[in-house]
Protein backbone atom coordinates (compact mmCIF):
# COMPACT_ATOMS: atom_id res chain seq x y z
CA UNK A 1 0.00 0.00 0.00
CA UNK A 2 1.27 3.49 -0.88
CA UNK A 3 1.36 6.28 1.70
CA UNK A 4 -1.22 8.65 0.18
CA UNK A 5 -2.34 10.14 3.52
CA UNK A 6 -5.95 9.40 2.59
CA UNK A 7 -5.91 11.40 -0.67
CA UNK A 8 -6.49 8.27 -2.73
CA UNK A 9 -10.09 8.14 -1.48
CA UNK A 10 -10.94 11.48 -3.09
CA UNK A 11 -8.35 11.91 -5.86
CA UNK A 12 -7.54 9.46 -8.63
CA UNK A 13 -3.90 8.66 -9.14
CA UNK A 14 -4.34 8.99 -12.93
CA UNK A 15 -6.11 11.59 -15.04
CA UNK A 16 -6.47 12.37 -18.74
CA UNK A 17 -3.38 14.56 -18.50
CA UNK A 18 -1.33 11.43 -17.80
CA UNK A 19 -2.27 10.04 -21.21
CA UNK A 20 -1.90 13.25 -23.24
CA UNK A 21 1.11 14.27 -25.24
CA UNK A 22 2.34 17.81 -24.80
CA UNK A 23 4.01 19.66 -27.64
CA UNK A 24 5.88 22.93 -27.65
CA UNK A 25 5.66 24.97 -30.83
CA UNK A 26 7.84 27.97 -31.50
CA UNK A 27 7.81 30.39 -34.40
CA UNK A 28 10.81 32.21 -35.79
CA UNK A 29 10.83 35.12 -38.20
CA UNK A 30 13.12 35.15 -41.23
CA UNK A 31 15.35 37.68 -39.46
CA UNK A 32 15.43 35.44 -36.37
CA UNK A 33 16.38 32.40 -38.45
CA UNK A 34 19.20 34.31 -40.10
CA UNK A 35 20.47 35.33 -36.67
CA UNK A 36 20.16 31.92 -35.03
CA UNK A 37 20.61 29.59 -37.98
CA UNK A 38 24.32 28.93 -37.61
CA UNK A 39 24.01 28.25 -33.87
CA UNK A 40 21.11 25.87 -34.50
CA UNK A 41 23.09 24.00 -37.15
CA UNK A 42 26.10 23.74 -34.82
CA UNK A 43 23.95 22.32 -32.02
CA UNK A 44 22.22 19.90 -34.39
CA UNK A 45 25.56 18.74 -35.74
CA UNK A 46 26.96 18.18 -32.25
CA UNK A 47 23.88 16.13 -31.34
CA UNK A 48 24.14 14.13 -34.60
CA UNK A 49 20.79 15.49 -35.78
CA UNK A 50 21.83 15.82 -39.40
CA UNK A 51 18.31 16.06 -40.81
CA UNK A 52 17.58 19.02 -38.53
CA UNK A 53 20.83 20.68 -39.58
CA UNK A 54 19.96 20.16 -43.25
CA UNK A 55 16.44 21.53 -42.74
CA UNK A 56 17.85 24.76 -41.32
CA UNK A 57 20.45 24.98 -44.10
CA UNK A 58 17.72 24.60 -46.72
CA UNK A 59 15.60 27.29 -45.08
CA UNK A 60 18.58 29.66 -44.86
CA UNK A 61 19.41 29.02 -48.53
CA UNK A 62 15.82 29.80 -49.55
CA UNK A 63 16.01 33.12 -47.67
CA UNK A 64 19.12 34.12 -49.62
CA UNK A 65 17.24 33.94 -52.94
Amino acid sequence: MLPTYGYSRAVSSLSLADFSRRFTVQELSAKGLIGLGQAVMTLASNELLNAHKNAVAIRLASLEK
